[in-house]
Formats: C-alpha cells, sequence, structure tokens
C-alpha cells in the first residue's frame, strides 16, 4: 500500500528557498539566463519531486552523526547542484508520510555543521607524520612546524 507523501519545507530551509525565489526572480528581470541560483533552484525543485516520489530518496546519516540541535530520529541528506546539500527527517503515520525539509546549506557550513573538516585535517597531518617516520627520508626540508623530506613537499598542501 502506497501512501500519500507531502514535502514541507520549514525553519532555515523555507528561508533559504524564499531568498533564493527573490534572487532568481531579479535575476529572470534583468534577461539573466542558467545563473548559479537559477540551477540550485531548480536542483532543489527536481530534489523535492524525488523525495516525494520516493521518500527515502537520500542518504541515511547515522544517528551518531546527528546534530543535536535538529533533534530528530531520521535524517537524510539529498545532494544539490554546486555542492549544497538539503538535509530533511521523515515522519509518518498510518494515513501519510511527510518529510520536512529542514536545512538547504552549502558544502562548508554542511562540513561545519557536522564538524569533518577539523577532524579531516588532523587525522591527515598524524597520517603524513607516520608517513614521514617509516619513510625515514635523508634529506629533509622544514615546513610548516616539522621536517618533511624534500621530494614530498607536494604532499603537505594535498593534507593541508
Amino acid at each position: 500500500m502506497n501512501k500519500p507523501t507531502r514535502v514541507i519545507l520549514i525553519g532555515e530551509a523555507k528561508d533559504e528557498f524564499k531568498r533564493l525565489n527573490e534572487v532568481v526572480g531579479q535575476q529572470v528581470k534583468e534577461n539573466k539566463e542558467n545563473t548559479d541560483e537559477m540551477q540550485l533552484l531548480r536542483s532543489i525543485k527536481q530534489k523535492r519531486d524525488f523525495i516525494k516520489a520516493n521518500p527515502f530518496y537520500g542518504d541515511n546519516i547515522s544517528k551518531k552523526l546527528i546534530p543535536k540541535e535538529y533533534d530528530v530520529s531520521n535524517l537524510w541528506r539529498v545532494e544539490l547542484s554546486q555542492f549544497w546539500r538539503m538535509l530533511y527527517t521523515i515522519k509518518g503515520d498510518q494515513i501519510e508520510i511527510i518529510c520536512f525539509i529542514l536545512n538547504i546549506i552549502n558544502h562548508d557550513n554542511y562540513n561545519k555543521l557536522f564538524g569533518y573538516k577539523k577532524k579531516w585535517k588532523r587525522k591527515n597531518s598524524q597520517k603524513l607524520r607516520k608517513f614521514l617516520e617509516r619513510r625515514n627520508a635523508k634529506r629533509f626540508s622544514r615546513i610548516g612546524n616539522f621536517l618533511c623530506p624534500r621530494n614530498l613537499w607536494f604532499m603537505w598542501e594535498f593534507f593541508q
């Protein structure tokens, strides 16, 4: 039995969607075509239709990674154009399924929200140090706060 599905924008997602509609409306008046904002708005509308057709369309986020500020039992992520993300939760009863879109955010804010960037830097700098210790290279140059083999100087920038 297929239950009817509704998709509702709330909170920050609703505000971002309104702002984006206003910007695109202004760009249409100025006869601009295919701007970044227009692409993003089309992407949001398309993904909203996908979620309406299949509420489990997005990627499920692990319960331990769900930020406490959302206060939900499940959280789903959909990737939008230009590395933006749309976060939603699914609520349902015996009559219908309701998907609440909680947030539409860019990639940097998404990383900050879930704390990915800090862990990534620390983890990869530790990997680089271990690699350098194992390598035991004879020619070193100073990069940052520690010595690095000259032939691996490019790796420092990669792990930043």
